[in-house]
């Protein structure tokens, strides 16, 4: 399996950017319910693997526990629930050559940087906040694939649509992507977010390597390099505590000059000659 030096660049900058903020965090002695929201979401996924030409996408649950470090930057863990799935359709062949499902579990560390409190600052009546998404961790795959009606052409020993095989185990995932908070009230959200996972493994789908023949040995083929899928979904979160950066006058320089009207610095420096 290859792997490019930008997924690994990417995995480091993740790592310290994680680092950072929570180093900032604990410099500061703050209510930890302070700016801490817990979110549920649910929705659809997208795979994209060795063989999967249709049927790929299925769906996603999971729970976000998320903490303001400062202004503009959450951290966020991330566990989620789904299941994978994909089929593959050869031209010429009536039916489907094979499909996998897959049960897994996964979980995500990372931050959420808030665009807009990071360019006007905070504002309370704010109704929505759009935000990016960067975060690492780990997957759980059970990937179960299975031959379809079109391979009973292909070998002599297949006479009807069977199991082929089962992987499981372990793999590091990198996310990026991004995600909007509408604001219901002060304690309720709703969230929408959309998450692309990159695994550091070919087996997701149970298939890394094409063999010419079915027993597994012999000549084989090697195959696309790196399973990937996307994630959106629709949740809602609940905050503990008003965040604590929302009282500093600090923060909130940038939205008192946006919202200082354009003429009462002239009709102050104009009073003052007067005088």
């Amino acid at each position: 399996m290859r792997y490019s030096y930008k997924k690994t660049l990417l995995f480091i900058l993740l790592i310290c950017t994680f680092i950072g903020a929570s180093a900032q965090y604990r410099s500061r002695k703050k209510n930890f319910a302070a700016g801490l929201s817990i979110q549920a979401k649910g929705g659809i996924n997208f795979f994209y693997g060795d063989l999967v030409s249709e049927n790929r996408h299925n769906y996603s649950f999971g729970i976000v526990a998320l903490k303001d470090v400062s202004y503009c930057l959450d951290v966020r863990a991330d566990l989620e629930y789904g299941s994978l799935r994909g089929t593959q359709y050869n031209k010429g062949q009536t039916g489907y050559f094979c499909s996998f499902e897959n049960n897994y579990y996964s979980f995500s560390a990372g931050v959420s940087f808030r665009l807009l409190d990071y360019i006007n600052g905070l504002l309370k009546d704010r109704l929505f906040n759009p935000y990016i998404i960067g975060q690492f961790g780990v997957i759980y795959y059970d990937a179960d694939e299975s031959f379809g009606p079109a391979a009973v052409a292909v070998y002599s020993d297949l006479s009807k649509p069977e199991h082929w095989r089962t992987e499981k185990g372990f793999a590091p995932i990198i996310g990026l992507g991004g995600g909007c908070r509408l604001y219901i009230n002060k304690k309720w959200a709703v969230h929408a977010e959309w998450v692309g996972i990159l695994p550091i493994t070919d087996l997701l789908d149970a298939h890394e390597i094409w063999y010419k023949n079915k027993k597994n040995s012999g000549p084989y083929i090697q195959t696309d390099d790196n399973d990937y899928y996307y994630v959106g979904t629709v949740g809602v979160s609940y905050t503990f505590g008003a965040s604590d950066w929302r009282n500093r006058s600090k923060y909130k320089r940038k939205t008192i000059h946006r919202r200082r009207p354009k003429n009462s610095h002239k009709k102050k420096k104009y009073n003052i000659r007067r005088r």
